[in-house]
């Protein structure tokens, strides 16, 4: 049996969290009433999730528009890294290689994330 991954609202990363859309902390001190689980939630990532805390947005598009500024600005040096072809790459010793192979992917994922 396969499991369908869910992806987080914000990036498409699995979602390991769920992202209140009114964070509880706003709710029970504004209404001062018991904030139901599950209410009013969306799938997230942890780094998302962890990223948005008790900020407080007009609606979910707004924090996603939020995410990926934070994302560009957390990531900022990952994404300025130039493109590397196979022949450069060949050129490096297997630990600089190997570390700027990995520094690539992110870069793709970071990406990916921004673009979700």
């Amino acid at each position: 049996m396969t499991q369908s991954v869910i992806a987080c609202f914000y990036c498409g990363l699995p979602a390991d969290t769920v992202d209140h859309i009114i964070p509880r902390v706003v709710v029970t001190a504004l209404m001062d009433i018991q904030f139901t689980a599950g209410r009013m939630t969306v799938p997230a990532c942890r780094e998302c999730n962890s990223a948005l805390g008790a900020k407080v947005f007009s609606d979910p598009l707004e924090k996603k528009r939020w995410i990926k500024v934070w994302l560009r600005q957390r990531y900022k040096r990952v994404l300025q890294m130039p493109p590397w072809s196979e022949s450069e790459l060949a050129e490096l010793q297997f630990n600089l290689r190997e570390m700027t192979e990995a520094a690539l992917r992110l870069k793709e994922l970071i990406k990916s994330r921004i673009a979700w």
